[in-house]
């Protein structure tokens, strides 16, 4: 069998996982392996980093990394810290491949592994269930620093079984949990919901 093989040259073509996070080539015995192609932002992601405020050096978390569209698109052309949080354990270490200079964890956006005030912008790859919503604001606060922006992407109008959180509704709770001017802005198809941590010391406290 052996010496049969040898007379032909083979190639073999495995499927690592679904999402193609290695493929294996062999020609000739010969074997190369090639990472799959960076992920694409969708329109959700499109919006969010649309309305995000960035300076240079900024530190930024995406509480829904799905994958390493919108954290790679923004440090492309700004230096950032960029951090993101994946709620998936097996795509967890192929986000981390794909943004080698990024702090990619495996948890869950209503306990965020970071202490307070580490991140000048707190961003979401996708839109937030209302169940998720009250938890997740208030991790967002905690970890912003004072005077960083969130900006949570959302629906104009969530149907009969549709989970996720509307517009009026995010706003809403946004405010409720402290953050200020907060506002609505479209990008395409899509909106996100924008707001700031105040920079004013609570009151009683010396600046």
């Amino acid at each position: 069998m052996l010496e049969l093989l040898q007379k032909y040259d083979i190639m073999i073509t495995i499927l690592i996982n679904r999402r193609g996070s290695m493929i294996t080539k062999a020609t000739g015995w010969q074997k190369t392996a090639e990472m799959p192609r960076a992920a694409r932002m969708d329109s959700v992601m499109r919006a969010v980093a649309c309305w995000a405020t960035l300076e240079e050096h900024d530190s930024v978390l995406d509480l829904f990394c799905r994958n390493s569209a919108l954290l790679g698109s923004l440090s492309k052309n700004l230096k950032l810290h960029v951090c993101g949080i994946c709620d998936n354990p097996a795509e967890a270490p192929y986000i981390r491949r794909q943004l080698s200079d990024a702090d990619i964890v495996y948890a869950q956006p209503f306990d965020i592994p970071w202490r307070d005030d580490a991140f000048d912008a707190v961003l979401s790859s996708k839109c937030l269930e209302y169940n998720e919503i009250t938890p997740v604001l208030r991790e967002a606060m905690r970890v912003l620093k004072p005077g960083g922006q969130i900006v949570l992407p959302t629906k104009l109008f969530s149907g009969k079984n549709d989970n996720s959180t509307d517009k009026k509704s995010l706003m809403c709770m946004m405010e409720q949990e402290g953050f200020e001017s907060v506002s609505w802005r479209m990008s395409g198809l899509h909106g996100v919901a924008v707001g700031w941590k105040s920079n004013r010391a609570p009151y009683g406290e010396c600046v």
